[in-house]
């Protein structure tokens, strides 16, 4: 039985901005299941801005009517302004963070805004799920074509999901044609040899500058990954926690520290 989604109050942000296709999309997928929907996203674009929040300055917000904002400051300014102002009346039951143009696989989780939007959203007890679409020129209908046929259709479990246990979710899309998805894979977040580049573009007597772009490499360390997921066409959906700790260590390193006795 399809989950009925329509009285849900659902926020969607993104770090795109609030202009951006992805968004777009994300908005037009949802409208006819989710009639109480808000958007509350960054007034221009905020990549790789994690869940940095701007402080020490004020952040303006700007009404644009229908339930919609634009925030003068980061994805998770946008989170935390939602929550405790615009929507204090009655937080969202969900925040959708996306799409973001251009997967967030690996360790662009640890740099995205996207996942740091659903990162804040989990931590203040909401739900949430972060979208991204793997890019390319393959689909006809340009980078949006897996994302438009399958999120319709992957929305209601995961939310069902994500409700059940305040969980966070990440999604990437493969970048191919939305007929050509082989299906859903629920994959560990996976490991890149290298994942970004830094070149230098002038020296002077005493200044240098420095560029930094990520390598959007699909060569996974291992498989089972969210990498080796889409690379091999399939959606993956990752489940994530705010919570970083190596748990795998804690007794190793008890015993490292001699505290084991």
């Amino acid at each position: 039985m399809t989950l009925d989604l329509s009285h849900l109050r659902v926020m969607l942000v993104n770090d795109d901005g609030i202009d951006a296709p992805g968004l777009a999309l994300l908005e037009e997928s949802l409208r006819p299941l989710i009639p109480d929907l808000w958007i509350v996203a960054p007034s221009a674009e905020r990549s790789g801005a994690s869940r940095q929040i701007s402080l020490r300055r004020e952040v303006a917000v700007e009404e644009r009517g229908g339930q919609r904002f634009a925030v003068d400051g980061t994805p998770t300014d946008c989170v935390l302004i939602g929550l405790r102002h615009l929507m204090q009346e009655r937080k969202p039951d969900l925040v959708l963070s996306g799409i973001n143009a251009g997967g967030n696989l690996g360790e662009d989780i640890g740099y995205s805004g996207t996942c740091g939007a659903a990162f804040e959203a989990r931590q203040s007890g909401v739900p949430a799920i972060a979208f991204s679409q793997v890019r390319s020129t393959i689909a006809a209908d340009g980078i949006w074509s897996a994302s438009r046929a399958w999120l319709p259709t992957l929305l209601p479990d995961l939310t069902a999901f994500a409700l059940k246990g305040c969980a966070m979710l990440n999604v990437n899309f493969p970048a191919c044609e939305g007929g050509a998805v082989k299906g859903v894979r629920v994959a560990h977040q996976g490991e890149r040899e290298e994942s970004s580049q830094t070149e230098e573009h002038g020296a002077g007597d005493k200044k240098r500058s420095f560029y930094f772009s990520f390598l959007r490499s699909d060569v996974p360390k291992d498989e089972g990954s969210d990498i080796d997921a889409v690379r091999n066409g399939y959606v993956s959906v990752t489940p994530i926690t705010p919570d970083v700790t190596d748990y795998r260590a804690l007794s190793r390193l008890t015993v490292a520290l001699n505290l084991h006795r």
